[in-house]
């Protein structure tokens, strides 16, 4: 039986968060070459479906702490500056209103 049932999301429709994340535990229990064993996860997603939003998203991001996310996004509007080597969470903290370290 699907785990997601009918009047959930179908094919020509948004993949939600849930289902992004149902898709990539399926790839990785079946592989990149059973998309209809996948495809059996979902009600309403044809193989086709599955193959090629699974192209489209990136695990990595998808399964990504919300802190992470954070912290890359910080990364990358503070560059090399704040983080050559090792983050200098002090400097960094002081850029924020009302924030210590330890809140960093």
């Amino acid at each position: 039986m699907p785990v997601f049932e009918a009047g959930s999301m179908y094919s020509g429709h948004p993949w939600s968060l849930e289902e992004e994340e149902l898709l990539i535990d399926a790839v990785e229990r079946h592989g990149k070459s059973s998309w209809g064993e996948v495809s059996n996860y979902f009600d309403g997603r044809k193989p086709t479906d599955c193959r090629y939003h699974y192209t489209k998203i990136d695990p990595n991001i998808i399964r990504a702490k919300p802190w992470e996310s954070i912290l890359n996004n910080v990364k990358l509007i503070l560059g090399k500056r704040f983080f050559d080597n090792k983050p200098r969470w002090a400097e960094i903290s002081d850029l924020f209103f009302n924030k210590t370290i330890k809140d960093t």
